[in-house]
């Protein structure tokens, strides 16, 4: 996989791979959210003038209104970086008082031993205690996943939840690490969310568990300061630029393409 000329691996033990089969991490373009896919970029012909949306009039005809899939940075965040998924099947079952995740046990053979290859683990409620939806009585699980992953030097990845899939039954624990240095699998604390779960649930094998975005560190200083007129002008020439233009005017005009492979 590359990007603007820079490698991010993936990688893992060949007995890995074979268990894991068509299940890899791949692009987060390739895992678009169905409601995603199925919706227009235009709300066809609104009669009426709705909220932030002008009724643009074309010979005497009213004009479409843009949708969010029309929206670039919201395309641009769904898309970013690329995406690890579950790569087994694990069940919900809720209990009275907690509920329990259970998937099949996994045997891989490596250099003759054989031992079980883990889908989940947990953190003791001390470990997470302060977090906010964790509880004593439930345990905090963590994703073990199972591919190694290698940026060339001076770059970090930012490990969180897919961005814009709303999958509102689990919260990833989100975390930045050095992996141009540390080389070890990087595992993903989560958290379930009881409320938005069925008594019985799955999270089904394939499905987008976590997004990786990996970016470049650089040393950052904040300038917080009155507006100039340097600066106003730029805003005031964006502003008739947008004015003007009744489509498309921030990807034509601003927006830089973003390519992972």
């Amino acid at each position: 996989m590359k990007i603007f000329g820079k490698n991010i691996q993936f990688y893992a033990e060949k007995s890995v791979l074979d268990i894991l089969g068509d299940i890899k991490p791949q692009p987060s373009s390739k895992f678009l959210p169905e409601y995603y896919k199925n919706a227009n970029l235009n709300v066809v012909k609104p009669k009426e003038r709705i909220a932030f949306g002008p009724n643009h009039s074309f010979n005497g005809k009213v004009g479409n209104h843009f949708g969010f899939k029309a929206c670039v940075p919201y395309m641009d965040a769904i898309m970013g970086g690329y995406t690890i998924p579950l790569w087994s099947d694990v069940i919900y079952d809720k209990t009275n008082e907690s509920f329990y995740l259970s998937h099949n046990q996994v045997e891989d053979q490596y250099q003759k031993n054989t031992y079980a290859l883990g889908v989940l683990s947990t953190h003791s409620y001390e470990q997470v205690k302060g977090i906010p939806g964790t509880k004593e009585s439930e345990m905090t699980f963590k994703y073990l996943n199972p591919w190694k992953i290698k940026t060339p030097p001076g770059y970090s990845c930012l490990f969180i939840q897919p961005m814009n899939h709303f999958d509102s039954r689990y919260q990833i624990v989100s975390g930045i690490v050095d992996t141009d240095t540390y080389t070890e699998s990087v595992h993903f604390p989560f958290i379930i969310n009881r409320n938005n779960m069925n008594d019985k649930d799955k999270f089904e094998r394939g499905m987008p568990f976590v997004q990786v975005i990996p970016f470049k560190r650089e040393n950052w200083k904040m300038d917080l300061h009155p507006m100039t007129n340097k600066e106003r002008s730029e805003n005031r020439s964006i502003m008739g630029i947008l004015s003007s233009m009744t489509q498309y005017a921030y990807r034509k005009m601003w927006w830089k393409k973003k390519k992972y492979e």
